[in-house]
């Protein structure tokens, strides 16, 4: 009898562990299609969990779910996004993504249209004061600052002031939304802007004038966390704020791929220490 209870309570504890959650595996490697080769910082989300994660340099992904039969949605900037089950990324699945084809005008921009000298969008502090830090420890989450923008420019290049980082080798994505009705929209810029970076504080700059970009509507810019530093994670990075402007003020944090941004709950009258260069089109 004693024997029938002890295999009983086995049995129980087994089931248990099976059905808690993070015990399905995922992995694999993701790669172009059409090439072969491997396509790495790929945004790999379970919405329905606000669970995701980011391929590595190499499009090798891991991720641990609750059950095979949740939904993973991979995408990357010029590829098409596709869904998964679960089950069917287990045991080293090697993954396929297809290029996507743009539609993009064409910008040409005469030089005597432009006003000589850039003009500064978005918040610059003269000395050290608050800081902020990702709102999530999952790869993919983004911190991102809304910028004004009344007129029309040529955005010249991107600007984020580091407030401390204990990584000696970072690795973030630039991130530029179209920002309408307070909705945020679809990236300006269809490609990957890697930024690898050793400073423990100081200004990041990032040259964008190779990619014509001109802007005439507010924008989210945002900074996402895509490699994680020898598993230091990230809880010791964070950028620069100060008081914003009213229309828009607020740190908006975005929990990881797949997930929506919302405002931090705290420090909401700040805004972060990010900003654009431009030059105005006349």
């Amino acid at each position: 009898m004693r024997s029938k209870q002890l295999h009983t309570t086995l049995f129980f504890i087994l089931f248990l562990a099976s059905s808690l959650p993070g015990q399905y595996k995922i992995n694999g490697r993701i790669l172009n299609e059409e090439t072969g080769l491997s396509i790495p910082y790929v945004n790999i989300a379970v919405p329905e969990l606000s669970l995701g994660t980011v391929s590595d340099k190499n499009g090798y992904f891991e991720m641990e779910l609750d059950n095979r039969s949740r939904r993973v949605i991979m995408s990357s900037m010029a590829y098409i996004t596709t869904d998964f089950r679960a089950s069917d990324l287990a045991f080293g699945k090697t993954v396929y993504l297809r290029k996507e084809t743009y539609s993009l005008p064409q910008i040409d921009i005469s030089s005597r249209l432009l006003r000589s000298l850039p003009r500064r969008l978005g918040l610059k502090n003269r000395s050290r004061g608050p800081s902020a830090g990702f709102g999530s420890r999952q790869l993919g989450t983004e911190i991102g600052t809304i910028i004004d923008v009344t007129g029309e420019y040529l955005v010249q290049s991107a600007h984020f002031i580091l407030n401390h980082a204990k990584g000696d080798s970072l690795q973030f994505r630039l991130n530029i939304y179209d920002y309408k009705n307070s909705q945020t929209g679809e990236k300006l810029i269809k490609e990957d802007i890697i930024i690898n970076t050793g400073q423990t504080k100081g200004t990041i700059d990032i040259d964008l004038s190779e990619y014509n970009l001109t802007i005439r509507d507010d924008i989210l810019m945002s900074l996402e966390w895509i490699d994680d530093d020898k598993g230091l994670g990230n809880t010791d990075i964070s950028f620069d704020c100060k008081r914003g402007k009213r229309r828009h003020r607020g740190i908006f944090i975005k929990e990881t791929s797949g997930t929506d941004f919302k405002p931090m709950s705290y420090r909401k009258s700040l805004s972060l220490c990010f900003y654009l260069m431009v030059k105005e089109i006349l």
